[in-house]
């Protein structure tokens, strides 16, 4: 209840902060766009019970769901300003919970302020904003290597918004192909009451991107540094070859990160620990993705993404993983280990890493618009290290302009010790989204 007390306490902050250069400002005129959305569908989901969920009692998944959300999205444009807000209203209903710690049907509304952003023209080409956001860029599908802020791109379900983050930007529009921004991540992500591992441990971030635009191409540089001494020299470039063929590029060299990584030691009452032991290393890591995406004649986009992430575990590392994980695992419920296995499961789940292992490979098929009215998406991602892999279909009807129906579903292929499969073996999430 406290933690949901400082959310909402920090929601009404920013929205004070945001709101409050309006009332300062000259009368003007000033115009306000608005749509809103309204989601809803129904999860069911096959838990993996592996070592890192053992029965289901570390992650208390529920094999189904029910998920209602409605998403305002409203815009205040003035001459030099913009107000955007992205409030979000949901409620949540699980059931079907397995394991040793099995509780009853469970519910859960929410209200949340997803994106809140006030921008203010300086200047024909100067331009600021502060607020919180999902900023993203970059063509790849896997991940976003030269974001330092993002993990996750959104890829994977589109009906699952990224949640955004707190930034003060500063845009420099020098001239028609050059754009030059200062952002500066300020405060810990996690409005919800729900967080990740990773976002306990904040790290204030700076960056500098230069975007340029060309006739066939665009691409990205991007400077980056982390609060603790870790700088990182990131960009994309895209190309379009000719009218059926695009190529792309993402990638980041990294000096040093908070990762967390195995270290085995016998003193340990469970074998070891996770531990950052690259925080302040001067060793370079790098992470890049390769991508090609090619339009056949019927509209249809075929893709194929080979990623090589550095930062990953080799695989003496990945074997030295499994076993403090299984350790872990298998003291979840003893009277004085339970705590420190805990850890390390938790450790495990998000170790900070874009993805566990070093080599991977993506091919997706995509029609879209087939008869103006379905859509679908196809992808295979593979671990190259450990033979697991994940088949993903994302599939849109629009019924109207007004009603879309949709299909998303996942199967997780490989051993239980493997990246994919754990903790979740399948989900099918289907569903409506209705725009007014």
């Amino acid at each position: 209840m406290q933690k949901r007390r400082r959310y909402l306490s920090s929601l009404l902050s920013l929205c004070s902060l945001i709101v409050q250069p309006l009332f300062s400002m000259s009368a003007e005129a000033l115009e306000m766009e608005m749509h809103t959305r309204q989601l809803t569908y129904l999860l069911w989901q096959q838990p993996e019970l592996s070592s890192q969920n053992p029965d289901n009692d570390f992650l208390g998944l529920y094999r189904s769901q029910a998920h209602a959300e409605l998403r305002p999205d409203i815009n205040f444009i003035g001459s030099r300003y913009q107000l955007m807000l992205k409030p979000r209203f949901s409620y949540d209903h699980w059931w079907h919970k397995s394991g040793v710690s099995e509780d009853d049907d469970k519910s859960q509304h929410d209200i949340y302020l997803n994106e809140g952003l006030f921008q203010l023209e300086l200047t024909p080409t100067l331009f600021t904003s502060y607020g919180r956001e999902n900023l993203q860029w970059g063509p790849s599908y896997l991940r976003t290597p030269s974001n330092p802020f993002f993990r996750d791109n959104g890829r994977d379900n589109p009906k699952k918004e990224v949640e955004g983050k707190e930034f003060l930007k500063f845009v420099y529009l020098p001239n028609d192909w050059m754009t030059v921004s200062v952002i500066s991540h300020l405060q810990q992500g996690g409005m919800r009451a729900e967080t990740s591992v990773t976002d306990t441990d904040f790290k204030h971030q700076h960056a500098l991107k230069l975007d340029m635009i060309g006739a066939d191409y665009n691409a990205s540089l991007v400077l980056s540094k982390q609060e603790g001494g870790n700088e990182t020299l990131a960009g994309f470039v895209q190309a379009t070859l000719n009218d059926a063929l695009l190529a792309y590029f993402d990638g980041a060299l990294k000096r040093g990160n908070h990762a967390l990584y195995p270290r085995l030691d016998s003193a340990h009452p469970l074998g070891g620990a996770f531990v950052p032991q690259y925080n302040n290393t001067t060793e370079q890591r790098f992470i890049g993705i390769a991508g090609a995406s090619y339009t056949l004649e019927n509209s249809a986009t075929l893709s194929l993404e080979y990623m090589y992430n550095g930062a990953g575990y080799n695989d003496t590392e990945a074997a030295n993983y499994y076993t403090l994980r299984q350790h872990a695992g298998d003291n979840l419920h003893h009277p004085t280990l339970g705590g420190l296995a805990r850890t390390n499961l938790g450790a495990a789940l998000d170790p900070g890493l874009a993805l566990l292992r070093r080599h991977y490979l993506l091919l997706q098929y995509a029609f879209n618009e087939m008869g103006n009215n379905l859509s679908y998406t196809l992808r295979w991602t593979a671990n190259l290290d450990d033979q697991s892999n994940k088949l993903t279909l994302i599939s849109e009807y629009a019924y109207n302009d007004h009603l879309q129906l949709f299909l998303i579903g996942g199967y997780n292929q490989g051993r239980s010790d493997s990246e994919f499969p754990s903790p979740l073996r399948s989900s099918l999430m289907l569903g409506l989204e209705y725009t007014f």
